[in-house]
């Protein structure tokens, strides 16, 4: 686990805070109103066509300083959040920053590489003005960088009071969480360190911690994660993504990128000063949470009686509530994790409350691990493969996980392949196009990084290029980007490439290999070609020595001097 300095402030404008989170939904409402009922959130303010909106509908709930906004189509053919439904399901679209000078930070973005979404956009209502620009950061999601300190509305221009009355969740359990604490992004393996240096470079973020496989793993899964948060330390932006380990099965957040469609936002973080009284009403309200099992407690308080700190909540509380505690020599934080949120295993909420404790739960991340690995294992999803059949669950091995009274065997009869009839066919076909059309692809990699010649590595993107470029892929994205992404992390196992920054070069051991085979091939085939011919020689005229003096001065009487020379010879 590594922390980081904070560095020299940057000249350019300031990010302030979280401003909100605009969700892409199928229904805008029914999402709404199941936040408010399970999360403690209030409807505050609308947008559709009661306001003169006439394409999209929004919901904007609120909860303190949090606020979630759920955008949907009106009309059929809005190609923007149709396309990002189909590939993405219900998901987060935009992390919006609140800023105080949208320009400056929006011009260092373009001069350092940024796409921009939308450049500089000034909207006004009777309430004031608000200036904002949007930047697309990984997969699909964007940055709203938004200015709005001379508005005074309740919200943004075009958005009204929430018309949906409030009594209702009034009077359910007040949960009591206060502001956005981080926001997680899940991206594909090796995309981690392209993703954090993205912030780095365009926004001047810095590196706040990481850490990596070899302190969060399982016995079956493990990940690496890099947070990255403005000079202020205002906004903590985490990113995951997902690392192999013994077992090699399908890591959370594999799963994640799989379902999703690649990279996005896996969860969001929100604080509570409160989090026993906050997770008993969550529960109330119908939330559903990882369970924990009682072994990470007993755990837990061996572990607490050496330490200098002490937990103020009450431990059997927490235990009953499945509340994680973790801990350094200054202070602690509790934590829990709901449930995806939407059918797809993407998307879900955390909870966490903070004792002079800057972390993220490291010392959490095993147990919180093996309880998702078992919620896998009930999906199906902790060992599958062909994930655009559907992600066909194929034969567990290993030990049995158990969660408290719960226990799920990862045996092959647990994991029987479904058998589809037309999916022998769909994979001999591939497999036969695949061999047709283009070397390997760590083969194509190689060429790609060598005709690159880039002095400081060729960046993924610009791997990825060249193979389009230069090779008959094909048209499947998805399974391109799966098969270049192994091929990569492959190459980086057996030392052929290595990561320098966001980029790849080839090793050393590589270039001298590469170098040793041309010789090989170039002086080979001379040699065995001159042996063969030197060793061929005395057994051909050997053979032959009967046949020659016959065959090329007198061919056509060949025939019959063959049949008849030939016994008289033997026999003489």
């Amino acid at each position: 686990m590594t922390n980081y300095e904070r560095g020299d402030k940057p000249d350019i404008g300031r990010f302030v805070a979280f401003d909100h989170v605009r969700f892409i939904v199928g229904n805008a409402k029914q999402a709404a109103y199941w936040y408010c009922s399970n999360f403690g959130f209030e409807p505050f303010a609308y947008k559709g066509l009661e306001t003169g909106s006439r394409k999209v509908a929004c919901h904007a709930i609120k909860q303190d300083r949090i606020i979630f906004v759920f955008e949907s189509a009106l009309l059929p053919g809005n190609k923007e959040l149709g396309d990002h439904l189909v590939q993405h399901g219900d998901g987060v679209k935009d992390v919006c920053f609140e800023v105080d000078d949208v320009d400056s930070i929006l011009v260092h973005a373009k001069k350092a590489g940024a796409q921009v979404v939308q450049e500089v956009t000034t909207e006004s209502d009777e309430n004031g003005t608000i200036r904002y620009a949007v930047l697309r950061t990984y997969g699909d999601t964007v940055h709203t960088l938004l200015e709005r300190k001379n508005y005074k509305g309740m919200f943004l221009p075009g958005f009204k009071a929430h018309p949906m009355p409030k009594h209702f969740f009034q009077g359910l359990p007040k949960v009591g969480l206060n502001f956005l604490d981080h926001c997680v992004g899940n991206q594909p393996d090796l995309e981690m360190e392209n993703a954090a240096g993205w912030y780095e470079k365009m926004l001047q973020f810095h590196r706040f911690w990481s850490i990596d496989d070899s302190m969060i793993h399982t016995e079956y899964s493990a990940l690496r994660s890099i947070v990255v948060t403005n000079w202020e330390e205002t906004i903590k932006m985490p990113i995951n993504e997902p690392a192999t380990s013994g077992k090699k099965a399908v890591s959370q957040i594999q799963e994640y990128v799989d379902y999703y469609g690649g990279a996005g936002v896996q969860h969001i973080a929100l604080n509570t000063s409160d989090i026993i009284s906050s997770i008993e009403a969550l529960r109330a309200r119908g939330c559903e949470f990882l369970t924990i099992p009682k072994s990470y407690y007993d755990n837990l308080r061996e572990r607490l009686k050496s330490s200098p700190i002490t937990v103020r909540e009450d431990m059997d509380r927490l235990q009953k509530l499945h509340i994680l505690v973790d801990f350094d020599d200054k202070g602690y934080l509790l934590q829990i994790f709901s449930k995806p949120c939407q059918d797809r295993p993407t998307l879900f909420i955390e909870i966490i409350q903070r004792h002079n404790h800057q972390g993220f739960g490291a010392g959490n991340f095993k147990a919180l691990f093996e309880s998702i690995e078992v919620e896998q294992n009930e999906r199906g999803n902790l060992f599958y493969e062909n994930i655009e059949e559907g992600g066909k669950r194929v034969s567990g091995w290993g030990r049995a996980l158990s969660v408290g009274s719960t226990e799920q065997s990862f045996s092959p009869t647990t994991y029987k392949m479904t058998t589809v009839t037309k999916s022998p066919a769909k994979k001999a076909t591939t497999t036969t196009k695949k061999v047709a059309s283009h070397p390997t692809y760590g083969s194509m990699i190689r060429k790609a990084i060598t005709e690159l010649k880039e002095r400081g590595g060729s960046s993924r993107q610009a791997i990825l290029k060249y193979l389009q470029t230069h090779y008959n892929l094909g048209t499947n994205m998805p399974q391109i980007k799966s098969h270049f992404r192994r091929s990569l992390k492959r190459g980086v196992t057996k030392g052929e490439l290595k990561i320098v920054g966001a980029s790849f070069k080839l090793t050393e051991k590589a270039q001298a290999k590469k170098v040793a085979k041309r010789v090989k091939k170039a002086t080979k085939p001379k040699k065995t070609t001159t042996t063969k011919k030197a060793a061929a020689k005395p057994k051909s005229p050997a053979k032959k020595l009967n046949k020659k003096p016959k065959s090329p001065t007198k061919k056509p009487k060949a025939k019959t001097t063959k049949t008849v020379a030939k016994p008289k010879a033997v026999k003489a």
